[in-house]
């Protein structure tokens, strides 16, 4: 009992340090998170979160991007597998895709940025700073590809002053006409059966949404940027349960199934 109460103790104190760092204090906070980690680990769901949310934005500050994408990652998982994903961790959740968006643009890895930026769209449409820089994503490789038709770019700089709005619904489409054209030189698989062990999302996240057809395994969220099909039963999703008897087109990457052509069979 002694010892608990120490290591509660103990625990609250590195909290209160954690909050005493100054803002914007980068090198601080990713010093602090080295040298308590085994502690931070320690700490309840929600302070946990903190801490690793401030040494998240610390590293992309200070442009430890290796870093910064394997704890962004982790971070998401964690907040998607949470008991509850309440307004307070779905802004985290927000803010981390929003740095690492910005983490590729810096990396030059213009497809994942452009990619994440539409899912932040999806999140939050209402967003100009998302609009804003998925529109210069757009426009800069635009211009890489008409770099020598100077007539094409000053036409595409004319149009861009007029636009005021971008269309959530055209950039969806966009993106999901670039995530096909990105798998056409991939080699693409069937399988055909009836839907199994069919586990959905509830609407507000905290899980993945998966089911088996004849032993291949799927699963998939709306949260979760992936390349090919995400849309949950709880978010209007076609798959109704086990039982549904469907074709399936899909490839293997990472030892994971991305779902390309989704047919359900009508009895």
């Amino acid at each position: 009992m002694k010892k608990e109460l120490q290591n509660k103790l103990q625990t609250s104190t590195i909290f209160n340090r954690f909050k005493n760092i100054p803002d914007n204090a980068f090198h601080d906070f990713y010093f602090f998170y080295q040298f308590y980690l085994s502690q931070i680990s320690t700490l309840e769901f929600e302070e946990y979160v903190e801490i690793k949310f401030n040494y998240i934005q610390a590293l992309f500050y200070l442009d430890k991007y290796k870093l910064f994408y394997k704890n962004a990652d982790e971070i998401i998982c964690e907040l998607l597998n949470a008991q509850s994903f309440d307004n307070r961790s779905r802004k985290i959740y927000e803010q981390v895709l929003a740095f690492k968006a910005e983490a590729f643009r810096n990396d030059n890895k213009m497809q994942s940025a452009k990619l994440l930026y539409s899912q932040l769209l999806k999140l939050n449409p209402e967003n100009k700073l998302y609009k804003r820089k998925l529109f210069f994503i757009l426009y800069q490789n635009e211009q890489i590809k008409n770099r020598k038709n100077f007539g094409g770019i000053v036409l595409l700089i004319m149009l861009s002053l007029l636009c005021t709005v971008l269309s959530v619904f055209i950039i969806q489409d966009n993106s999901k006409r670039i995530v096909i054209e990105s798998i056409k030189n991939k080699k693409l698989k069937t399988v055909e059966g009836v839907v199994s062990k069919f586990d959905p999302m509830p609407s507000g996240g905290h899980k993945v949404e998966s089911f088996s057809v004849n032993n291949v395994y799927f699963e998939y969220s709306d949260f979760i940027i992936i390349e090919g099909f995400n849309k949950t039963k709880s978010h209007g999703g076609p798959l109704n349960g086990d039982g549904d008897s469907v074709r399936i087109e899909y490839y293997t990457r990472d030892s994971s199934n991305y779902i390309i052509k989704l047919e359900i069979k009508n009895y």
